[in-house]
């Protein structure tokens, strides 16, 4: 399988500047990805968003893990065609879109060429947990929020001051 992410992901992931649980679940992600043999599309536009907020001497640290762990797909004259016919007929719905959810022009633009480029390079989903992908993407692909990783298999064990020792059903 194929699946597309956002600035967030990496972020959360990789970066791990954010909340331990947000950590967390982008970390099973991608041992979850891996483990499976599943591919990761990541835009230009979203290494662009991960980069900007960075000094210069960390960008070729964040590029060899983007460029060895990621497929890196540009917004290219596909994309850009995918990205007209999604606002085709419906800048007026998207604007106001935009407008009811709190999002900015220029953020809206930047969900929709993350969306043409999941398209086009026919991801199975966008893993985001930012609302406007959410919102401008649900119509036209399937937007995910990372999964949870399951609780750690309980022991069979029972810590006591005299060390694990084995619980037995009576």
């Amino acid at each position: 399988m194929v699946f597309c992410i956002d600035s967030m992901v990496f972020i959360d992931g990789i970066k791990k500047n954010t909340t331990a649980a947000a950590v967390e679940r982008a970390e099973y992600f991608f041992e979850w990805v891996d483990k499976m043999g599943h591919q990761i599309v990541m835009p230009t536009v979203v290494i662009a968003e991960v980069l900007a907020p960075e000094p210069l001497e960390k960008y070729p640290v964040y590029m060899e893990i983007i460029e060895k762990n990621f497929m890196v797909v540009d917004f290219d004259t596909r994309a850009a065609t995918r990205y007209s016919q999604l606002m085709m007929n419906r800048i007026p719905e998207i604007k106001q879109i935009a407008e009811e959810n709190g999002i900015l022009r220029n953020k809206m633009k930047v969900d929709h060429q993350i969306i043409a480029c999941a398209l086009v390079n026919n991801a199975n989903c966008i893993y985001s947990s930012d609302h406007g992908v959410k919102v401008f993407g649900s119509p036209f692909i399937e937007v995910r929020d990372l999964p949870t990783p399951p609780p750690p298999p309980k022991s069979p064990y029972h810590n006591t001051l005299f060390g694990d020792i084995p619980i037995f059903d009576t």
